[in-house]
């Protein structure tokens, strides 16, 4: 008798468990938004937003948005670009459609160090039925007082999922 309730025993506590490993693993596999800090600057790549508003085009509006924070007297230099996310499987992956690129330069005069949020609006793509999956990734490099860093790894957002 003692045997045969351990064995029911076990077999509820593993079938507790099976969602709660699989929602660790679902939460791991998603990327958070995450910062990356060089030479007195942190950047943050915001997830994707949208806009508030349709182009005359009637093309759906994304906000992209960089957070930037630097001690006085340096520059960022931002390179980010906007990606729609491939997934032809969960084991098969395609590789991602590039949207947009662009660079932008942020200065910080002296003072005390402070924070300046970057936002671009580009209109959805439509790349394929259904919503788009649409996330951004940044890297940047900072100069002060002549002396320039090598550029950060790329970080990304997590995607979000958009209709046309």
């Amino acid at each position: 008798m003692f045997t045969k309730n351990a064995s029911k025993i076990r077999k509820a506590a593993a079938g507790a468990l099976i969602p709660l490993v699989v929602a660790g693993v679902a939460a791991t596999a998603i990327p958070a938004e995450a910062s990356t800090s060089r030479s007195g600057c942190t950047v943050t790549p915001l997830k994707p937003i949208y806009a508030g508003y349709h182009n005359s085009l009637g093309d759906k509006m994304i906000r992209y948005r960089v957070s930037v924070t630097c001690d006085a007297n340096r520059t960022a230099v931002i390179n980010w670009q906007g990606v729609e996310e491939d997934w032809s499987s969960l084991f098969n992956k395609d590789p991602d459609d590039g949207d947009w690129s662009k660079t932008e330069r942020v200065s910080f005069g002296s003072g005390l160090r402070s924070t300046k949020t970057l936002n671009y609006d580009n209109a959805l793509p439509d790349t394929e039925g259904g919503k788009e999956e649409m996330y951004h990734k940044a890297r940047f490099r900072v100069t002060s007082n002549g002396v320039q860093s090598e550029p950060t790894a790329w970080e990304r957002t997590p995607y979000v999922s958009f209709f046309n």
